[in-house]
């Protein structure tokens, strides 16, 4: 089978554009396209925080941990980017372009963003944080793409979209949809 030819990752234009972002929710001045010296140690320092409560331990496991600054913010300037180019390529391996995605537990929106590079024609995401998905519009918006958000808890029936999706998208969200499996898990190890 043929693959289709994956969208260019962009990131030249993506990360001067994260970057703003990032400055306008902390209402910080700097330059356009690199961190200041202090600013990176900030965001390093709050990587740490969530690979310390994610992926080492699961103390943020369950906790709405965008409702941190810090931590928003270091998504959006490390986890995003890795997402995002994960995204592009497992959207890749679909045998066309989705046209309807739901990004469940989205956050900032990087997968929703690949979707939409990929030329879906409607992505929805959605999340408990409006914040984290005002910050998945404004960067989806400053890049020319839709996007449709929605701040709702996942834990919560019915969701608030209706129709039926060409791809529904779960991405590192499955331990926060179980918390109480992952908790079991990490005591039957």
């Amino acid at each position: 089978m043929k693959s289709r030819k994956m969208p260019a990752a962009d990131l030249e234009t993506i990360i001067p554009l994260l970057i703003g972002v990032w400055r306008r929710y902390h209402k910080l001045s700097g330059p356009a396209d690199v961190l200041q010296t202090r600013e990176f140690r900030g965001v390093v320092e709050a990587v740490q925080k969530l690979q310390s409560g994610l992926e080492i331990g699961d103390a943020l496991i369950g906790e709405d941990y965008f409702s941190k600054p810090d931590l928003l913010g270091a998504y959006l300037l490390y986890y995003w980017v890795l997402h995002y180019q994960q995204g592009l390529a497992l959207i890749n391996e679909l045998p066309s372009p989705p046209g309807r995605v739901l990004d469940l537990a989205s956050g900032p929106g990087a997968f929703a963003f690949a979707a939409l590079r990929h030329g879906a024609r409607e992505v929805v995401a959605i999340d408990r944080n409006e914040t984290a998905l005002k910050l998945a519009s404004e960067v989806c918006g400053r890049y020319g793409l839709p996007l449709s958000i929605r701040r709702h808890s996942l834990l919560k029936f019915p969701y608030p979209v209706e129709g039926k999706f060409d791809l529904i998208i779960v991405g590192y969200c499955l331990e926060e949809l179980f918390p109480h499996k992952q908790k079991d898990w990490n005591q039957s190890q």
